[in-house]
């Protein structure tokens, strides 16, 4: 009867825990709503490049840009508007340029903010991580009543918050090479630029203009 009983009071309690944790996971469904519910965009230099004023005669720019992601990104008349409209002549003769503007797109996709800003630490050239992923409920216990609670009761949360909204965080990372020649000698800088789109239930193909804006 006792165990019986104390059975009974287990299973209690473990289903108390899983309505809290389920009430737990809407709550936070519901703040990720209004606190994500509209597009934010932020563009990030991992180093300020400065550069010397020239003649309008010397404001000649040749613009090569490769993409080593996954994804289908070109932003290569884009960028050369952009260079027109700030006094730039567009030319497709690396020799006959003042400047080379050289970039690669390295990485593009789903990222947590942490990542981002490591990978924008690390500047031109660096290697590029993911975000780790967390551990199991219930893992920890030596108790195997606990470690199967542990296990319905994150299948439940995880039920839950999948059904709910996610904040969702899209990267662009890309390194970017200047060389400017004067004379016979060539200056070249480097710097990396991290973009990120962020939203309630974020798809792609709606972070996309906004990543390819915020490069450009």
């Amino acid at each position: 009867m006792n165990r019986i009983r104390a059975t009974a009071t287990n299973t209690l309690k473990y289903s108390a825990l899983a309505a809290s944790i389920t009430l737990l996971a809407s709550c936070a469904a519901t703040q990720v709503a209004i606190e994500h519910r509209s597009l934010e965009t932020q563009t990030q230099l991992s180093k300020t490049i400065f550069l010397d004023p020239v003649a309008s005669s010397q404001k000649t720019m040749f613009i090569s840009v490769k993409n080593t992601s996954d994804q289908a990104i070109d932003i290569s008349q884009p960028l050369a508007s952009a260079f027109r409209a700030h006094g730039y002549k567009v030319v497709n003769n690396p020799v006959q340029a003042h400047y080379l503007l050289q970039a690669n797109i390295l990485n593009v996709g789903k990222m947590s903010k942490s990542a981002s800003q490591s990978a924008l630490g690390g500047g031109y050239g660096s290697a590029i991580a993911g975000a780790a992923t967390g551990a199991a409920l219930g893992s920890f216990s030596s108790n195997s009543n606990a470690m199967l609670a542990g296990g319905v009761v994150g299948g439940v949360a995880g039920l839950v918050a999948d059904s709910l909204v996610k904040n969702v965080n899209y990267t662009m990372i890309t390194d970017i090479q200047i060389t400017e020649t004067v004379g016979h000698a060539k200056h070249r800088y480097h710097t990396r630029i991290v973009s990120n789109a962020d939203k309630m239930n974020l798809s792609f193909p709606v972070a996309r203009p906004a990543l390819e804006a915020g490069l450009v």
